[in-house]
């Protein structure tokens, strides 16, 4: 009987998607990752569905911010800043840059009033969230999170606003956030493509071009990037046949996606994998419904390819599905989802007074959505024995759902949603991310969710329910502004 990869197997699939780099949507390692998904799912006789999604494409290739190139005087010797990533889809300049004077426009969003023709600053505050905005079932979270990643959402530079003003380019500076925290950082990736260049630094090199702009200094600002109007991604589906015919027009959704900045962002279709070997290991269906596996490409590029961007890219394959789980006649009815992102994460902090970004040795919060308290149930049932483990599940309200498991919740669906946020959570590394992945943690998960589908497969359809309306509908319609 075939059962989950071991800890040695798991460990191996990951530390070949690690290998791969970056799968920002469309890359070529992306495409590479969904052929693989493909061919192993072929390889356990399933039928796999492909949906072409179309967008615009933006690839980063080279970026740099010299200081005082070109400046008076013509003696000034140039010299390089740390840029600790582009900004996603801001823009690009021609291959040798832009060389401009600079300008302090504050805080971010920035006051672009009188930048025309310059490079703008702009300075990011990375503010202590309120986790009482994550209503929790259960488990304890710190009164607030500092996080890039959620700093990017709340109030991020405003490139298009700078683009409208005339800015050559922007440059934005890090704070509250290290160095070595900022490196890599793929945020905010939620934006339609801006029309202007962009770049992080960090904190220090923030401080020296704000002194240069005082001086009436120039800069050049690098960053040159291909842009491909009409490029190409796909997301893959396939069906597990149910055991029991009485059981035939119903479903339940498994999803994630495929594409993501490092391992844990996104290591979901491994343990989709492994849970659909598991499943059909034996040649007998092991659950009593049918099951669609659906791995979404487009998380990285929901401004594009998402038909709700609150319901994220599971949207758009809900939306060309229906008849997989609205239950109109001649259609199936969904009965449960369940979202599977970011095994292994463990917790990094660079805010406890050390010198550095360093691991704490713990997981990182594993936040789980539970949809409704029979979701709770369930959860809570099959993650007791998972070791280590370090469990908050959540209450969707004041709509925030964050990751892939939006969309099915937003569908009415009950659901359950693995996805931890940490710190490093959107940011690419040349090892893939491998130094912030935890095997052993990993694996327990992968080993809780086999569970989770089990006891969802013997629930009674009639005692699942359905999702749990939120609460606070005018504080979510704040809310979604921001996320």
């Amino acid at each position: 009987m075939v059962t989950l990869p071991d800890l040695n197997e798991f460990t191996r699939w990951n530390e070949e998607l690690a290998e791969l780099g970056s799968r920002l949507t469309g890359t070529a390692a992306h495409r590479r990752f969904v052929d693989t998904l493909v061919e192993r799912l072929d390889h356990l006789g399933l039928e796999v569905y492909r949906d072409e999604l179309r967008f615009r494409q933006w690839e980063p290739r080279r970026w740099e911010v010299r200081l005082n190139a070109a400046a008076p005087p013509e003696s000034a010797t140039p010299r390089s800043l740390t840029v600790t990533s582009p900004f996603p889809y801001s823009g690009e300049t021609p291959p040798d840059g832009v060389t401009a004077p600079l300008t302090h426009c504050g805080r971010a969003p920035g006051a672009f009033d009188d930048a025309a023709g310059r490079i703008a600053i702009v300075e990011m505050p990375t503010p202590p969230v309120p986790t009482a905005i994550l209503r929790r079932r259960s488990g304890r979270l710190p009164p607030t999170l500092t996080n890039p990643m959620l700093g990017s959402f709340v109030r991020p530079p405003d490139i298009a606003a700078a683009r409208a003003a005339g800015v050559r380019a922007v440059v934005c500076v890090w704070r509250s956030v290290s160095t070595e925290n900022a490196a890599g950082q793929a945020l905010p990736f939620t934006m339609p493509y801006q029309g202007c260049p962009a770049v992080w630094v960090d904190g220090q090199s923030g401080d020296e071009l704000i002194e240069a702009a005082r001086r009436g200094d120039h800069a050049t600002v690098i960053l040159d990037a291909e842009v491909t109007d009409d490029a190409a991604t796909h997301t893959i589906w396939a069906e597990l046949p149910g055991s029991d015919p009485n059981c035939a027009d119903e479903n339940v959704i498994v999803n994630t996606h495929t594409d993501g900045p490092n391992v844990v962002e996104e290591n979901g279709p491994l343990a989709l994998l492994a849970l659909a070997r598991r499943a059909l290991g034996d040649g007998n269906p092991r659950w009593r419904r049918p099951h669609t596996f659906v791995f979404v490409s487009g998380h990285f590029r929901i401004p594009d390819v998402s038909v709700d961007r609150h319901g994220q890219a599971t949207s758009t394959w809900l939306d060309d599905h229906r008849d997989r789980w609205d239950g109109a006649p001649g259609h199936r009815t969904a009965v449960a989802g369940v979202t599977i992102e970011h095994l292994g994460a463990a917790e990094w902090d660079d805010r406890r007074g050390r010198t550095g970004y360093r691991p704490t040795g713990a997981p990182a919060h594993e936040l789980v959505y539970t949809g409704n308290p029979e979701m709770e149930r369930i959860y809570q049932a099959a993650s007791r024995l998972q070791r280590p483990r370090r469990p908050v599940t959540l209450r969707p309200t004041f709509g925030v759902y964050f990751g892939e498991g939006a969309g099915l919740y937003r569908s009415g669906l009950p659901t359950i949603s693995l996805v931890p946020g940490p710190t490093h959570l959107m940011a690419e590394a040349a090892d893939g991310g491998w130094r912030w992945f935890d095997p052993k943690l990993a694996h327990a998960q992968l080993m809780t969710f086999a569970r989770v589908l089990d006891e969802i497969d013997r629930t009674p359809t009639s005692q699942l329910g359905r999702a749990q309306p939120q609460a606070g509908a005018a504080v979510a319609r704040l809310v979604e502004r921001f996320i």
